[in-house]
């Protein structure tokens, strides 16, 4: 989790939510940046919150979800991802993550990165380079003050990848509500990174008001619709996913 103290409701917030050591910059994002609270810890600070939304065993041929606490995901809130099911991989994105077969993002702690790295490197699994559509998406939910060519640049990285302002503008009008709960309300005071998985941990995040949840939809449509968003820029046309290259 980012931003968290340790005393009252903050203490709640380090239990329910979660997050990962590391912040990067997306490419494309030129310009200072700006905080607006001042609030939390800078861009890489290591975090003091280490709860995980899920707990996974990653074995020789498979990966086993003892605990992926997700509505909607295929694995929740346990299960197995074998290898036939798994169509690529990234252990060095911000968080390590999976890809399957029917296009589901499925995240790992970020502990199993050296991990993940293995498993895949045994069973032919692919690493590959994936746009990151949220991280755009999700940007104006942080707690930063964006310069205007910060803002033109954002949108035409998303233009780039098959997403009109208009649709943009649509995403972020539904999300607003949940993340202005989840990175203000709840004082995660965010400031260098939020994705998809900072998505769905808002969406399940008991510091975030059911009535805000509940507004989201039914769970597993929600989950559904999040990503088939992070899985449209697939394209190696457009240059936003990498090759069997990559896995070096």
């Amino acid at each position: 989790m980012r931003g968290v103290h340790s005393s009252g409701l903050l203490r709640v917030v380090q239990v329910t939510l979660c997050g990962e050591p590391v912040a990067r910059k997306r490419p494309g994002d030129t310009g200072a940046r700006r905080r607006i609270s001042q609030r939390g810890p800078f861009p890489g600070a290591a975090r003091k919150d280490h709860s995980e939304p899920m707990e996974a065993t990653i074995a020789g041929d498979h990966i086993l979800f003892q605990r992926y606490g997700f509505r909607g995901a295929t694995v929740h809130p346990a299960g197995m991802i074998t290898r036939e099911r798994i169509r690529d991989a990234d252990w060095k994105a911000m968080r390590p993550e999976i890809r399957t077969t029917s296009g589901e993002t499925l995240f790992l702690s970020w502990r199993q990165q050296a991990e993940l790295e293995r498993f895949c490197g045994r069973n032919g699994v692919v690493r590959r380079f994936r746009f990151d559509v949220w991280g755009d998406l999700l940007e104006p939910f942080l707690d930063t003050r964006f310069e205007p060519e910060q803002e033109r640049a954002t949108l035409a990285r998303l233009g780039g990848a098959g997403f009109s302002s208009r649709e943009v503008a649509e995403i972020r009008r539904r999300l607003t509500p949940l993340m202005h709960a989840y990175n203000f309300d709840a004082m995660v005071w965010e400031w260098a990174y939020l994705g998809l998985f900072d998505l769905l941990n808002a969406a399940n995040a008991p510091v975030v008001d059911q009535g805000i949840r509940d507004g989201l939809g039914e769970p597993a449509a929600f989950y559904d619709w999040t990503m088939a968003i992070a899985d449209r820029p697939r394209s190696s046309e457009l240059g936003i996913e990498g090759s069997e290259a990559d896995a070096s």
